[in-house]
């Protein structure tokens, strides 16, 4: 009677296995299958696609600078410029070392400007910087510079360093800077680095010498920064007057 028990208790395992309900499991799992397939056709078709827009925007790249290296500084300049725009970087985003008084506050050092004093001046010479918050890290492919503008008529309120050469009182305010190097991070907290000569030593790149014409100074290569710093090095008629732009194509 045992041996029959068991063998009936079986048969409706067996039985139990074949149900509908069970045969609709096995269906199931074979529908998931199906999708997951389906999904990992439909993941490598999206990196196929990433994968050539990557490549049309490394081109379109490549095409953007060899048109830019055929073109002149001024359009450069004046289609790839920050500074030139207030609404572009506000005028808090322009901090400095000093300022010599309000008209030659840290804003009015934009390349192009004629705003009240004509240029950012600073107090003191000496370990003077002007500095810029892109508010984002952005490419940096180049630095434009101006001296003080033509126009502008308002001295300092503290007369330039003592020198040896004399000048007439018309030449007082014929400043600008003739050296500087850059110096960059991209974090509030980081530190500054220096922008090196493709040797290593820190690059001191050649300034003005006059008051208006822009000049346009290339990177070895391109930096990648959030803010960046202009430290004048060297100076026309005893005093640091600078208008300046970051070029970013």
């Amino acid at each position: 009677m045992a041996t029959r028990a068991a063998s009936e208790m079986l048969q409706a395992q067996n039985d139990s296995d074949l149900s509908p309900k069970n045969a609709e499991t096995g269906n199931d799992s074979d529908l998931i299958v199906d999708q997951i397939e389906a999904l990992k056709k439909e993941k490598a078709k999206y990196k196929e696609d990433l994968t050539a827009v990557n490549d049309k925007l490394i081109r379109a790249e490549d095409k953007i600078q060899r048109l830019l290296s055929a073109s002149s500084d001024e359009f450069i300049v004046k289609n790839c410029g920050v500074l030139q725009l207030p609404s572009h970087i506000t005028d808090e985003k322009i901090t400095a070392s000093s300022w010599s008084n309000n008209a030659f506050s840290p804003h009015h050092g934009r390349l192009f400007s004629s705003s009240r004093g004509g240029a950012w001046i600073p107090k003191t010479n000496k370990g003077a910087w002007i500095q810029v918050d892109l508010g984002r890290i952005e490419k940096i492919h180049g630095i434009a510079t101006q001296g003080r503008h033509k126009f502008a008529t308002q001295p300092p309120n503290t007369q330039p360093p003592n020198t040896h050469q004399r000048r007439s009182s018309s030449s007082n305010d014929e400043w600008w800077v003739t050296s500087y190097s850059v110096s960059y991070k991209t974090d509030n907290g980081g530190s500054f680095c220096n922008v090196e000569d493709v040797s290593g030593p820190s690059l001191t790149f050649k300034g003005n010498t006059d008051r208006n014409t822009v000049v346009l100074n290339k990177l070895p290569n391109p930096i990648n920064a959030r803010y960046v710093r202009i430290n004048p090095l060297g100076f026309h008629h005893g005093r640091v007057a600078l208008r300046f732009d970051l070029i970013t194509c």
